[in-house]
C-alpha cells in the first residue's frame, strides 16, 4: 500500500512509485495506491477521524491496475484516434516493465479494452521484448503456454479444453457455438480453433493423427504436451468437464463483447445494429449466468 498527499506533488510521487513497483509485480502481488487531503497523514488522519474511517480509506484505495491506466488516460483524450494512439505509446515503456506474468498478458489486455485495439493489433508495438519474457510472443508463437513446463500449474481453460479436444478428438462434436468462440479472446485460442477446426473437419480423427498433422509446425511441441497432460480433470467425466469449460469460455467470449461495445458506446455511442446486439447479448449473458449457476 503507497500513501499520498492527493496535490501535483503527491500524484508525481505516485507516478514515480508506480514506475518502480512495476518490475517486482510478480504473480500474487497486489499493490493499492492511497492519495490522502492535502497537509493530511494517516497518523493525523487517524486522530481526526478515527481508525473507522482511515479503514474505509485504504478500502477504497486504487488498486494498481486502476491507478496505472487512470493515470495514462487524464493525459490524453480517449474519443479521438490519436489520443488513444497517444496512450498506447504512454503505456508502452511502463508496461515493458513488468514481468512475464499472467498480471502482464492481462494489463495488455486491458490497455486493448480501453485503447479499442485487438491484443493482435498491439503485437507489434508492446510484443518486442527479450526472449522469454514477451508475453504477446508467448501468446502468438507458443500457443498455449509457456516452454519448459510439463503443464501450467494453475492451467486456464482454454488449455484445459485444449487438452480434452487432443486427448478425446470425438468430443469435438460437443462444440456447437463456434461464432462465440471465435469472438474469444484468450492466449491459446488460435491453436485451439485449428485443432477444433481439424476435429471438426475430421469426425474419425484419433490424437495420434492429430499430433501427425501438427509435426513440424509452429505448435508440434504444445500439441505434444497437450496429448501427454495428465491432470484430474481428465480421469473423471471427460464429457462433462468439456461441456462444463466450453461453457465458459462461452460465457468469458459473452462478456469480452459486451465489454467491448460498453467501451465503445462511451466514447463515440453505437450504431442501431450494434445498440441490438448490445441487448441481445446481455440478455443471453443473464441467461447463461442463470443456467451455470
Amino acid at each position: 500500500m503507497f500513501c499520498f498527499d492527493g496535490d501535483r506533488a503527491g500524484r508525481d510521487a505516485a507516478a514515480r512509485a508506480l514506475e518502480t513497483t512495476l518490475p517486482v509485480m510478480h504473480e500474487g502481488r497486489q499493490v493499492s495506491f492511497l492519495f490522502l487531503p492535502e497537509g493530511e497523514d494517516p497518523d493525523s488522519l487517524v486522530r481526526k477521524e478515527g481508525c473507522e474511517a482511515f479503514n474505509v480509506r485504504v478500502a477504497a484505495a486504487k488498486p494498481l491496475p486502476v491507478f496505472f491506466f487512470e493515470s495514462l488516460a487524464s493525459q490524453v483524450d480517449l474519443k479521438r484516434l490519436d489520443g488513444r494512439s497517444r496512450l498506447i505509446e504512454l503505456a508502452r515503456p511502463l508496461l515493458a516493465k513488468l514481468p512475464s506474468s499472467m498480471f502482464r498478458d492481462m494489463m495488455i489486455e486491458r490497455l486493448a479494452d480501453v485503447s479499442l485495439v485487438t491484443v493482435e493489433r498491439l503485437g507489434p508495438t508492446l510484443g518486442r521484448g527479450s526472449g522469454a519474457s514477451n508475453p504477446l510472443r508467448r501468446i502468438q508463437g507458443e500457443g498455449l503456454a509457456r516452454k519448459h513446463l510439463p503443464g501450467p500449474k494453475q492451467p486456464s481453460i482454454v488449455w484445459i479444453a485444449a487438452a480434452i479436444l487432443v486427448q478425446h478428438p470425438d468430443l469435438g462434436a460437443k462444440i456447437t457455438d463456434r461464432q462465440l468462440l471465435d469472438d474469444l479472446d484468450r492466449p491459446g485460442m488460435d491453436l485451439f480453433r485449428a485443432v477444433a477446426d481439424l476435429v471438426l473437419g475430421n469426425p474419425a480423427i484419433t490424437t495420434a493423427l492429430l499430433v501427425e498433422h501438427f509435426r513440424d509446425s509452429e505448435h508440434q511441441h504444445t500439441i505434444g504436451r497437450l496429448a501427454s497432460w495428465a491432470h484430474p480433470v481428465l480421469s473423471q467425466d471427460v464429457a462433462a468437464e468439456f461441456v462444463g469449460v466450453l461453457n465458459q469460455m462461452r460465457r468469458a467470449a459473452i462478456k469480452g463483447k459486451v465489454e467491448h461495445l460498453l467501451q465503445k458506446q462511451k466514447i463515440y455511442g453505437l450504431t442501431p445494429a450494434e445498440i441490438a446486439e448490445l441487448g441481445s447479448l446481455t440478455r443471453l449473458q443473464a441467461t447463461t449466468a442463470e443456467v451455470l449457476h
